[in-house]
């Protein structure tokens, strides 16, 4: 009975703990990391990225673990929850940090052997899990893009300021300074100059911005599709994007959260061998006497005999009469009968020299069985 008992406590204890719970659903969207396509708006060379050698192999692996890095960025992270306003959501409103309690139910997983990576996001409502999930995903890819028309366009600028460097040192042997033509080649030359600083000022103020948890601008709170679809018209052409969305999230429809036949199971196990444990326990620190063997077990003790259960015995010594004794008493060969006489020979061996006058009978509580 210790061990159903426990076992049963236990079960029930542990159904309750899990119906309590919330369940917590998780929705993943896939995306797909490809190397950074050359920039064709650099001095071109004859490398071959299409084909990974050694270097290029070992290029790629870092490249491929800091964009699992930059999924769980506060950058994306905060252009989320401002996606989807979920600034305003009971979860995220009543704790100081939402961003940060965003990121602990986001998690990058790479698929092995493949260049795609899987974004898991954790929240107790399904659909929101995979719209979560899903904007994670396209603001990764934004985000990369967004790097690099930057790129590019620092790269037209700075090609641009060249060839008026150039431009202007040849036409200083022909022209004078204040040439009409030398004029306007300097005029063009410091507006483009003044675009190439106020991009790294820009760059810099957005930066700076984002390290001490600023708002990202007018420009962050468009949808991220619609900034996409912009940016991809203007540098799609000259180098796309080489992070993309391979799949979306679908709304989960079993939560991951709590696993009841697991727990279930793991609660009968624990009933059981804590069941067991406690009834060996109690048996170990048992020390009454349950059968005749155990009394051999004891030093100090010496079994005379003893007397089996008789129907009918359990009548108070005040309203027992010898009408009311069992027959098995004055049956002479019955075995109640032969228990005592075996008990009185007993008595006699076991009686120093001289005969017993008087016997003790005892027990350690009432009614057994010390008057019969």
């Amino acid at each position: 009975w210790t061990i159903l008992t426990f076992l049963a406590v236990t079960v029930v204890v542990v159904a309750a703990g899990i119906w309590a719970q919330t369940p917590v659903y998780q929705a993943t969207a896939t995306v797909l990391i490809d190397m950074e396509t050359q920039n064709i708006l650099a001095v071109s060379s004859a490398r071959d990225d299409s084909t990974l050698g050694p270097l290029n192999v070992q290029v790629y692996a870092d490249y491929y673990r800091t964009q699992l890095q930059v999924i769980k960025s506060r950058l994306v992270a905060e252009r989320v929850l401002a996606n989807l306003q979920l600034h305003e959501h009971p979860a995220y409103a009543a704790t100081s940090d939402p961003i940060g309690a965003r990121l602990g139910q986001v998690e990058g997983e790479p698929v092995k052997q493949t260049r795609l990576a899987k974004i898991h996001v954790e929240d107790p409502n399904p659909q929101q899990a995979a719209r979560i999930a899903n904007e994670f995903a396209v603001v990764f890819a934004e985000e990369n893009l967004a790097k690099t028309m930057t790129n590019e366009a620092m790269t037209l600028m700075k090609n641009e300021f060249i060839k008026l460097q150039s431009r202007e040192s040849e036409l200083s042997n022909r022209y004078k300074s204040k040439h009409p033509t030398m004029v306007r080649l300097r005029q063009e030359k410091e507006q483009l100059g003044r675009a190439i600083e106020q991009e790294v000022k820009r760059q810099l103020h957005y930066d700076r911005r984002l390290a001490e948890g600023g708002a990202l601008g007018a420009e962050a709170s468009k949808p991220v599709l619609e900034q996409l679809k912009e940016r991809s018209l203007l540098v799609g052409s000259l180098r796309p994007n080489n992070i993309r969305i391979h799949e979306l999230a679908q709304a989960p429809v079993k939560p991951i959260r709590p696993k009841k036949q697991l727990a279930l199971l793991l609660g009968v196990l624990l009933g059981l061998l804590g069941g067991f444990g406690i009834a060996v326990t109690q048996e170990l620190l048992d020390s009454s006497l349950k059968v005749p063997e155990d009394v051999g077990q004891e030093d100090h003790l010496v079994l005379l005999g003893y007397v089996p259960r008789i129907d009918g015995m359990h009548l108070t010594s005040r309203r027992r009469s010898k009408s009311s004794h069992p027959s098995a008493l004055f049956e002479r060969h019955s075995p109640a009968a032969e228990s005592y006489r075996a008990i009185r020979t007993s008595l006699l061996y076991a009686a120093p020299v001289g005969n017993a006058r008087t016997i003790v009978v005892t027990s350690p509580g009432a009614e057994e069985g010390k008057t019969t």
